[in-house]
């Protein structure tokens, strides 16, 4: 099955549970999902039956079979023959709420322990399982239509039923597909961000499995942003040392990193100059530039001119493109300010029907059907309409209103 990743994901379970809200903004929840670990647990108590109990086998492991620490986890079976239960357990070093988890599982041995029975640990949820779940190399993604999902720690995510035979076999809890190698959670909303799992442990058929313990929060390295796109793997102490913003990712590279920077443009109304820095949107947003998404502040990127937009007398500063696209007004293209006192949208200019000139208005000068020459303030000598002036003549209607 093709794989469905994330941002595809949660804007459909969010449409689907509209006016209930989601736990926590992207930031918030990232941070706070850093550093967790996702456990193989072999409850040995925990007997199988065809009769599933009334709850549900992961009710009835919260109920009875609970771990509380790490010290406490099972990864391995010497039952032959029989029925056996594990679950995929998330643990951090404090109790956590998620909204959505996806793991895989490697490459075991699929006749040294056979799946007979598998599901998630959930009420209603999405299930997007990637090629022959519960197989070799396969993984799954949940996404709870409630919230806030999943809560507490040492939580069971998901159980598996097999039988077990010679020589037996590992099976490693890994990313949802070869794509995405780390397995993570995600917090929650539209615009939800995964924080990935610091270690994965594997259930043992026959042989030792591997063991998972969260790190204290001290130890936790995540993506530390530093502004302007930049990306460092710090603790939550040095980054903050640093100066930066702790999102408690496990990495700095794909779409779960810092945000990127692109080119920002800023207006000098002095000069009329146009500079380009590298910031983020909001960076850019708060500086009061225009960010201009795709594109680098490089040789071969030069910020779009910035001018006085006459919406009739009211003077606004924009680039050509906002101002007769978004703003539908006439863009000036020689005045670079829109300063009170000299407002070009105030000023008389040459106006010109046919080859005569008069000042006015450039809002008057469309009024009377003329075509406004701005570069021009004066009727001359030279006249500005008689077409032999030598000097550019702008297409009538780059100047028209739009209706």
């Amino acid at each position: 099955m093709r794989r469905v990743p994330w941002p595809w994901v949660f804007p459909l379970l969010a449409a689907s549970v509209s006016g209930t809200g989601w736990a926590g903004a992207a930031g918030e929840g990232l941070a706070g999902l850093g550093g967790g670990v996702l456990i193989a647990h072999h409850a040995a108590g925990m007997v199988y039956s065809s009769d599933a109990p009334r709850e549900g086998w992961c009710a009835k492991y919260r109920s009875e079979f609970a771990i509380t620490s790490a010290e406490q986890q099972a990864n391995r079976t010497d039952r032959v023959g029989a029925p056996v239960l594990w679950l995929v357990l998330s643990a951090w070093h404090e109790p956590k709420e998620f909204c959505g988890v996806e793991f895989g599982l490697g490459d075991y041995d699929s006749t040294a322990f056979i799946i007979v029975e598998h599901g998630a640990c959930q009420g209603p949820h999405l299930e997007i399982p990637n090629g022959a779940w519960p197989g070799p190399n396969t993984g799954v993604a949940l996404a709870s239509r409630e919230q806030p999902g999943w809560s507490g720690n040492y939580v069971p995510i998901y159980y598996f039923v097999g039988y077990a035979y010679e020589p037996g076999t590992r099976i490693q809890i890994t990313g949802y597909s070869a794509k995405r190698p780390a397995a993570s959670w995600a917090s929650g909303g539209p615009r939800s961000i995964a924080a990935e799992a610091v270690c994965l442990g594997a259930f043992g058929v026959l042989q030792d499995g591997i063991a998972c313990a969260p790190p204290p929060p001290s130890e936790i390295r995540g993506a530390c942003c530093l502004g302007a796109g930049e990306c460092r793997l710090l603790t939550q102490d040095e980054c903050a040392a640093a100066g930066g913003k702790w999102n408690g990712s496990s990495q700095c590279t794909g779409m779960y990193s810092c945000p990127r920077a692109v080119a920002c443009c800023f207006h000098d109304e002095r000069t009329g100059d146009e500079t380009c820095r590298m910031l983020t949107r909001d960076e850019c947003r708060d500086a009061g530039g225009r960010w201009q998404l795709g594109a680098f502040c490089d040789e071969e990127f030069a910020c779009p001119p910035v001018r006085a937009c006459c919406v009739g007398q009211e003077c606004t500063l924009a680039t050509e493109r906002e101002c007769r696209m978004s703003r539908r007004g006439i863009w000036i293209p020689n005045a670079i300010s829109c300063d009170a006192a000299e407002s070009p949208c105030v000023q008389l200019y040459a106006c010109c029907r046919g080859e005569s000139c008069c000042l006015v208005r450039i809002s008057e000068c469309i009024d009377m059907c003329g075509v406004p020459r701005p570069a021009w303030s004066s009727c001359g000598p030279p006249n500005p309409c008689s077409g032999t002036t030598g000097v550019p003549q702008l297409p009538d209607e780059r100047f028209r209103p739009w209706r």
